[in-house]
């Protein structure tokens, strides 16, 4: 299913826009939860990862007037994945490092209940009502098998790790909304006011099962199986309000103000299965209260198409924790109790003229811990992986510069952009590793949660396209280019790695006439990713590769489409080099006076060379993956339209 049959099924009050009352500036700082109205759609495309069985089937419902908008909707869908994902990873150390390679099969089934509901009413002039509720009833089973190999970085094997794991997850969510707004009979004078409760209750059962056996030593050196339980439950109640207020001419002023409050609890129980009984030291039950206060004021000033906003807001957030074992057990440490104010200024310029639009825009970001991130329990993944959190985490401060001009031409096709993102963080969450060497059991590394002073990022983009030959040929140009510096410490030595990311595409489209449609494209992308603490691991992967596309209507509503993707996957550093041609190809035939008909025999992948390559790295390691997915086989349908089918040649009907 592809999102315009989606949103065809729905209809056309499916294209509202959203609204999810968090007046003023920004997103109103807190971390709240929202279901989009296409939550957990089968939207699927040809280059998913792995093998999927979907189903799906629901009713919709529209009503629309000039007074009253109302859209209901019930979709149930499924899906069942098979997964296999071929894994490569570099891990580095102050001194040396070492490498692991694993193969894991992953099955993933999930069915998935969605209500939605919409009203809009205006009730007169001046009053105005909007209403909205999801609720979402989820399941998901999945299975994952794995095997990995650890070795030296001089390729010495070390250990062989196998991993189970058996996963099942029931999920509630429920979410409610409601905006009011009052015009004024003075133009410009508004008040607005929003509520809104979010519920997320789920239920989560883990079994893992791991065996680990060293290289010199076949005998199994360490095994686990723990049974991990999770019962979650996330509550929140917000409101906004938000006052507008003429100042004569083209000025106003706006007030608002943010309330939230958000309280997780959760319980999670760890059995040892193999002695059955719980393990203390694993397991906990804690609360956290996350409560957000903030009201601000800006200046705003309209005019032919310019809009400047400067704004100034205040926040305090209180932040609420307490952990023990099991729910009323006496607590690991006292209720940690803590306040954090910010000012929070916030500018925006905007320019809106009829061929273009541009925009310059700075905030201030102020981000709540991560209520997992808070507990100081250690998290079992694997004998060779744990995790801890960290009591004493601060809130995320961020400046975030935002900038771009787009610019189009009108009738003659020319249009040119360029956008901008520069964050720079003023305390941020890093995970910290420790890597130790254990006789017997191999390279185990510990996670743990720290705040850090310090971090950058920017990307940009640029974009043009402009006629060759009017009305025949066209070309296009696009690129992009960013940067970032991500710290960590490695057993206590600071690592930062710094990555570049830059690319281009080249475009031509040659229309000769309106039964022939013609497209090639070239790409080039490149990562360079370095190391302060070992140079000599940098490295800088690639990916470059051309497209092309055929569209002919060769007799009347009968239809041949092509399409050739040559990609190459290249890292010199680490020898890896892969190519991938796919090919693509179809025939169909309109039917019926009003083409509502249509039948297509089309051939997808016809090489037989599908994968999905991911080539990346982070602060500490540099890693390769490569999934399975669906690759060639043959179709033939019919299909019926009630609308008809477009029987003109369109450059942007991808398939």
């Amino acid at each position: 299913m592809s999102w315009s049959d989606f949103q065809e099924f729905r209809g056309q009050s499916a294209f509202s826009r959203p609204n999810e009352g968090d007046f003023g500036f920004g997103s109103g700082g807190g971390d709240f939860f929202y279901y989009s109205d296409g939550s957990g759609v089968p939207i699927a495309d040809n280059d998913s990862d792995g093998l999927s069985d979907n189903a799906g089937v629901g009713v919709n419902y529209n009503f629309d007037n000039k007074k009253v908008k109302f859209n209901t909707s019930y979709f149930y869908n499924q899906t069942l994945q098979n997964l296999r994902t071929e894994r490569f990873q570099q891990s580095f150390l102050p001194e040396n490092s070492f490498v692991s390679q694993d193969s894991s099969r992953t099955r993933d089934f999930f069915g998935n209940h969605a209500f939605n509901g919409r009203l809009e009413s205006e009730i007169d002039t001046s009053n105005k009502v909007i209403v909205k509720f999801f609720y979402r009833d989820y399941g998901n089973e999945r299975t994952i098998s794995k095997n990995a190999l650890y070795a030296s970085e001089n390729g010495i094997p070390l250990n062989t790790l196998l991993d189970n794991t058996t996963q099942n997850r029931d999920q509630n969510a429920l979410n409610l909304t409601g905006i009011y707004s009052h015009k004024f009979k003075k133009k410009g004078r508004t008040f607005s006011v929003s509520g809104a409760y979010q519920l997320n209750d789920e239920e989560r059962d883990k079994e893992l099962y791991s065996e680990n056996r060293f290289a010199d030593d076949t005998s199994l050196s360490l095994l686990l199986s723990q049974l991990f339980r999770e019962l979650e439950t996330v509550e929140e109640i917000k409101g906004s309000a938000l006052y507008t207020e003429p100042l004569g001419g083209k000025w106003y002023s706006s007030t608002f103000v943010n309330l939230s409050a958000v309280e997780k609890t959760a319980n999670q129980p760890v059995v040892d299965l193999l002695l059955a009984e719980t393990v203390d030291s694993l397991s906990m039950w804690y609360r956290t209260q996350t409560d957000y206060q903030r009201v601000g004021t800006s200046l705003r000033y309209g005019h032919d198409g310019v809009n400047v906003s400067i704004g100034l807001g205040a926040q305090r957030i209180r932040l609420a924790n307490e952990n023990a074992v099991l729910e009323g057990a006496p607590l690991r440490t006292p209720v940690l109790e803590r306040t954090f104010s910010n000012i929070l200024p916030n500018v925006s310029i905007n320019y809106n003229p009829n061929k273009g639009f541009s925009s310059l825009s700075y905030s201030y970001l102020v981000k709540a811990p991560d209520a997992l991130n808070l507990q100081p329990v250690t998290r079992i993944a694997s004998p060779l992986y744990r995790s801890v959190g960290n009591p004493e985490l601060t809130p995320e401060r961020r400046h975030v510069i935002r900038a771009n001009y787009n610019h189009w031409g009108g009738g003659n096709d020319i249009g040119f952009g360029i956008n901008g993102t520069y964050t720079y963080f003023e305390n941020q969450t890093i995970f910290n590793q420790t890597v130790t060497f254990v006789e017997g059991v191999g390279f185990t590394t510990t996670s743990a949660p720290e705040n850090y002073q310090g971090g950058q990022a920017f990307r940009s983009s640029v974009w043009a396209n402009f006629p060759l030959v009017k009305s025949t040929l066209e070309m296009g140009v696009s690129g992009y280019a960013g940067t970032s510096q991500n710290p960590v410490f490695i057993n206590s030595i600071e690592n930062i790695n710094t990555r570049d990311n830059y690319g281009a595409d080249v475009d031509f489209t040659l229309t000769p006439g309106q039964n022939l449609f013609l497209q090639a494209v070239f790409r080039y992308g490149i990562q360079d990713i370095r190391y302060s603490i070992q140079s000599t691991q940098n490295q800088r992967p690639k990916s470059y590769g051309a497209d092309m596309s055929v569209k002919w209507m060769f007799l009347p509503g009968t239809f041949l489409e092509s399409n050739f993707d040559y990609s190459v996957y290249e890292n010199e550093r680490l020898g890896f080099e892969q190519s991938l041609p796919i090919w693509n190809a179809s025939i169909r035939k309109l039917l019926g006076a009003s083409n509502k008909v249509e039948v297509r025999l089309a051939a997808y992948d016809i090489f037989n060379r599908r994968l999905q390559i991911e080539q990346s790295g982070d602060a500490f390691s540099v890693f390769r993956n490569t999934n399975n997915t669906l690759a060639r086989y043959f179709m033939a349908s019919i299909s019926y339209n009630f609308r008809g089918y477009e029987s003109k040649i369109k450059s942007n009907n991808f398939w």
